[in-house]
């Protein structure tokens, strides 16, 4: 941990309104685990992926001499935690960074533990992944920002929740990837993705060994 909640500076957002729509409720209910803001409800991981994922837990208690830093902990080889930071905190709830690694397949459990020393858990079931799609509109015109959605998928179909092993690029065409870092990646279960100039565009995304390309073509109005 990288702070106690004595140290969180109060300019640092602390704002559960923005991330409450995609969240998952803890196994005693006292806490939730959130992923990705535009991504799925993580609850079925890949093998292989690490992800960063988002723990609130309560603040409040009842003692003085109670632990102040919240903590995750794994039971079991199923999942890892390669990173844990404290982001931020109320007077009600603190969130929790934590990297995740599925690192085989089965059901790994998430021990979480608030500043009151009490314990929350939650599990995930890691399965192997067998494909990579994309989604998103097939045409576009000059100037137009469009959003790509890649998921990783086993062999029954069903979507494995996947967002920072996720990577972007743009294979051909005039388009750019404006929420891209200044070295020129992204990552995330989704890409915005802005075209400058009509024609044929193709956007790879890649996690975890697999790969897949879009097309994008020119809007039929022109």
């Amino acid at each position: 941990m990288s702070r106690d909640l004595g140290e969180i500076d109060d300019d640092i957002s602390c704002d559960l309104s923005v991330v409450l729509s995609n969240g998952r409720a803890m196994d005693e209910g006292r806490g939730v685990v959130y992923g990705d803001s535009l991504a799925p409800v993580p609850d079925v991981l890949a093998r292989g992926t690490v992800e960063d994922l988002r723990f609130s837990v309560p603040t409040q208690s009842d003692t003085e001499d109670t632990p102040l830093e919240p903590s995750i902990s794994i039971e079991g080889d199923v999942l890892a935690a390669t990173h844990q930071a404290l982001a931020c905190a109320t007077a009600d709830s603190a969130l929790l960074d934590g990297r995740i690694e599925a690192r085989s397949v089965g059901t790994g459990r998430i021990v979480v533990r608030a500043v009151d020393g009490v314990n929350d858990t939650i599990s995930f079931e890691v399965r192997e992944a067998a494909s990579l799609a994309i989604t998103g509109p097939a045409e576009a015109a000059a100037g137009e920002e469009l959003y790509l959605a890649a998921a990783l998928h086993d062999a029954s179909d069903r979507p494995l929740y996947a967002s920072s092993s996720v990577s972007w690029t743009v294979v051909e065409g005039e388009v750019t990837l404006p929420e891209a870092n200044e070295d020129g990646a992204l990552h995330g279960a989704f890409a915005l993705v802005k075209v400058k100039a009509t024609g044929r565009a193709i956007v790879r995304a890649d996690a975890i060994g697999f790969s897949a390309t879009y097309e994008i073509g020119p809007a039929k109005s022109e």
